[in-house]
């Protein structure tokens, strides 16, 4: 889970927020390609159309998620990395893009 927030204090309208994992590592495809990276959306439950913000946004972690089995070590094994993207317009008609990583 993670809070989404914007310090300037307005509303953004058209809000869309994604979740990626990516995880690096040695990957071979059944024909010998290596793939060095593996991008796995993660779904997320929020529901707020005008995003009225400070809003909380989470993860379920189940037997459908990238997460499901995966440990502190695991992931630190293969680099995970989650990135998150907020896109929107502002109150006064600017679209914007924002990206974090975790």
């Amino acid at each position: 889970m993670f809070r989404v927030a914007d310090i300037r204090r307005r509303t953004s309208m058209s809000p869309s927020l994604t979740a990626q994992l990516y995880t690096w590592g040695p990957r071979r495809t059944a024909e010998g390609e290596a793939i060095p990276v593996l991008v796995q959306d993660l779904p997320l439950n929020y529901c707020d159309r005008m995003m009225l913000l400070p809003v909380v946004v989470e993860h379920t972690v189940d037997e459908r998620s990238p997460l499901y089995g995966h440990t502190r070590s695991s992931l630190a094994e293969s680099g995970a990395e989650v990135v998150v993207t907020y896109e929107g317009t502002s109150d006064v008609g600017g679209r914007f893009v924002v990206r974090r990583s975790y």
